[in-house]
This record gives structure tokens, sequence and C-alpha cells, in this order.
């Protein structure tokens, strides 16, 4: 809950209060105190079900969500000094405008870990979203985890389904990337959807097997498909 009222984004969903009442039970009993948390609404409901009834994204619609979320991941990790842990399109949710917003911070933790090196231990998170290290049950960078999470969403805003099952060297899709096969990876999905050669490297660069060799946030944010053009708001 701390984590919770600290966040303030207008790329996150905040905490409009937080507060105690009387709740009262259906079958009739005594009510119960309670602490209740008030969320700003975000009324257009989750990405996931916008990408199920619109189908896939432009890469310039996906562009135009992909930099918002990614500014909100930029503030978590270097502002508010913590990591999401369970980045996904059910996890994102949209207001009236269509802004989108990241929630649910229940596997949210700061970044320095539990013992302050850094390093995460705990499997926490979504099997599909998690990076490979989490499946092997090592220790793991926050942060990693989360840009590599976000490459999945990426992928599932362009093709309408996901990338793997899950990322382990294994998998019959995510064996391609992890066996550095980056292009048979993208000729399975070729004819789900058009993707740009740009867009390959991104989504490629965020989903590699060694957590070293993945992109940063700050070459995610400088990569030229990022740059691209994008639509506005309206």
């Amino acid at each position: 809950m701390t984590i919770m009222t600290s966040l303030k984004h207008e790329n996150i969903t905040n905490v409009v209060c937080i507060g105690k009442g009387a709740y009262d039970k259906q079958d009739g009993s005594e009510p119960k105190d309670i602490i209740f948390i008030v969320m700003e609404l975000a009324d257009q409901g989750e990405l996931f079900d916008v990408i199920s009834d619109t189908g896939k994204f432009s890469e310039e619609t996906a562009r135009h969500f992909f930099k918002k979320l990614m500014k909100a991941v930029f503030y978590l990790h270097n502002t508010a000094g913590i990591c999401h842990r369970d980045l996904k399109p059910e996890n994102i949710l949209l207001d009236s405008n269509f802004n989108p917003k990241i929630a649910d911070f229940g596997f949210s933790i700061p970044l320095v870990g539990h013992k302050g090196n850094s390093k995460l231990n705990s499997y926490k998170g979504t099997l599909g979203y998690m990076p490979p290290e989490q499946h092997a049950k090592k220790a793991y960078s926050g942060k990693q985890a989360d840009l590599f999470a976000m490459g999945v969403v990426l992928f599932m805003m362009i093709t309408q389904c996901q990338p793997f099952d899950q990322a382990k060297v294994n998998d019959k899709y995510y064996r391609l990337i992890a066996g550095n096969k980056p292009e048979y990876f993208w000729k399975t999905f070729s004819k789900v959807a058009p993707v740009s050669e740009e867009l390959k490297d991104l989504i490629t660069g965020m989903l590699q097997l060694n957590p070293d060799a993945r992109f940063t946030l700050d070459e995610i944010l400088a990569h030229p498909w990022v740059q691209g053009e994008t639509p506005t708001d309206e």
C-alpha cells in the first residue's frame, strides 16, 4: 500500500484516497470495519480487451501506447525506485481518453531487493511475461524483468497474440530467439502480421536470453523505431 500511495504519474493508476469504513455483510451479521482504497477511474478497461476487440494495432498506434508506457516504466525505475514484476495487457488500463495507465502493483518491490544487492529471487509475475532467468530460478534484475515483459506487451499489440508460451529454451518459439535465430522466429509470425525491420530489431533486443545482452531502458527510448512517427492523442 505504501508503494501505491507514493506513485504519481499520468500513466499510472493513481490512488485517490485510502480510508476505513463498515462493510455490510450479505448474511446480515455484524458489519466489519475494512480498509478501502479508491483508485482513479479507468473506464475504458484493459489494454488486453482493446487488443482483443479492435484487432492488431498499426505500428504507429502501438508506438503511441508504448512510448507512454515506457515513460511510466522510466518513472518507476528511476524516480520511484521500484519494479512492477507483472506488466501485461491485463494490468494496463485505459481512461476515458484512452490514456494507458499501469495498474496492479501487488508484485512490485524496491529495485534494491530484500538483500540490498539489486537482485531478486522470488518467483512472482505471470508465466508468459517472465524473463528466462526467472523461469530458471536464478537471481534476476527487476529492471530487466519489467523491460522483458514490455517486449512481450509490444509484440501483442502488433500481432494480437503472444510470442511464446514461456521464455524457456525448450519453448517452441522462444528457442528461436534463445538460439540466436530471430529470422526464423519472425518468419513463423510473418502471416500473422507484417512487422517492420526496425520493430523486429527492437523486440528481438528486448527479449534476448542473456539479460546483459538485452536493450537497456535508455537504448529502448533511443531506438529508431521508438523515435518514429507517433499519432496524436486525438
